[in-house]
């Protein structure tokens, strides 16, 4: 049976009488024995502090990358620019070089994540491919200044960064929005790269 000091104890919030004896509680709500007055009040203020640095840190973060491809930055530095700029680059790229000189199936792969808005990409060959134009469906382009020759270097590029000539990105609504044909533009010649789902 519960004691009238553990229930007042209990609505103070200062302990409790358990049937093997005092119960303190993790965090007292009134100053105990080892806690003066002033140094309760000053671990309650800096509590405060980090709270509001917390807080105004987010607000910081999402205030930095506002207009941005995406939250986190990129791995790829020439994919860590701003929605105007890659809308920008991507005008100067059109019309789609449909003249341009067919060079086959490159030596890479794709793979569409519909899940996580993203197109990944991967040179499988033994030579990097510079100054390159990622174009998807004939209608959206994003440049990339080098797709190294690696083994597992994959680059992974936004739909928010790959833009068509009226300035919008690649929609985010992928229920009637598909990725259907990836090529890549470099050294004079269109390749096309196979593409999978990767979801």
């Amino acid at each position: 049976m519960q004691t009238n000091f553990g229930k007042i104890a209990m609505r103070r919030g200062v302990g409790a009488i358990h049937p093997l004896g005092y119960i303190r509680p993790i965090m007292s709500l009134v100053p105990h024995a080892g806690c003066s007055k002033e140094g309760c009040h000053c671990l309650e203020f800096a509590m405060k502090y980090l709270c509001i640095s917390l807080l105004l840190g987010s607000i910081g973060m999402f205030w930095g990358c506002a207009g941005r491809a995406e939250i986190f930055p990129n791995s790829e530095k020439s994919l860590r620019r701003t929605a105007a700029e890659f809308a920008a680059d991507s005008a100067k790229r059109f019309p789609y070089k449909a003249d341009a000189p067919r060079g086959g199936e490159a030596l890479g792969r794709a793979q569409v994540g519909y899940t996580v808005n993203k197109l990944e990409i991967e040179n499988l060959g033994d030579e990097d491919w510079n100054n390159v134009e990622v174009w998807v469906n004939k209608s959206y382009v994003v440049w990339l200044p080098t797709l190294k020759a690696r083994a597992g270097k994959v680059t992974a590029i936004p739909f928010q960064a790959i833009y068509n000539d009226g300035g919008q990105s690649f929609p985010l609504d992928n229920r009637t929005n598909l990725i259907n044909l990836v090529e890549v533009y470099h050294d004079g010649k269109m390749y096309e790269v196979k593409t999978q789902l990767a979801d």
